[in-house]
């Protein structure tokens, strides 16, 4: 997972555009832009980004040029969502505000499970 602003650089490398070409019937992932030497790049608003002398994301040093930290995961490896109970919709009349109102309530709990198949990585912007 990469920020908005690596896309950019990305996409007018022409070593990226030209390998990104799929040719296949390959299903693509919503937000995925492209694959490159076999890894699926996908653009997420919400990949942590530190200003110019901010403190990195792990809070060990002081960030010099802005950055953003992406994001490898290895597929089915990296995490996974167990469900206490299954998710239970309900809908009721709220009579005092002339509204019908809908509830979700579900139990669930996400755990990484190989530490090792989740990686940082700490991209300067400029």
């Amino acid at each position: 997972m990469i920020a908005p602003e690596q896309e950019e650089v990305l996409l007018t490398d022409s070593q990226f555009v030209n390998a990104a070409e799929y040719g296949s019937n390959e299903i693509v992932l919503n937000g995925e832009i492209g694959k490159y030497l076999g890894i699926k790049i996908l653009v997420a608003n919400n990949v942590t980004a530190v200003a110019a002398g901010g403190t990195s994301p792990d809070g060990t040093s002081t960030v010099t040029p802005a950055m953003h930290r992406c994001i490898m995961v290895k597929s089915q490896k990296c995490g996974a969502i167990a469900y206490g109970y299954e998710p239970k919709l309900t809908v009721f009349d709220y009579p005092n505000r002339a509204q019908q109102r809908i509830l979700l309530e579900t139990s669930y709990q996400a755990k990484v499970l190989y530490k090792d198949a989740v990686v940082f990585i700490d991209v300067a912007d400029a």
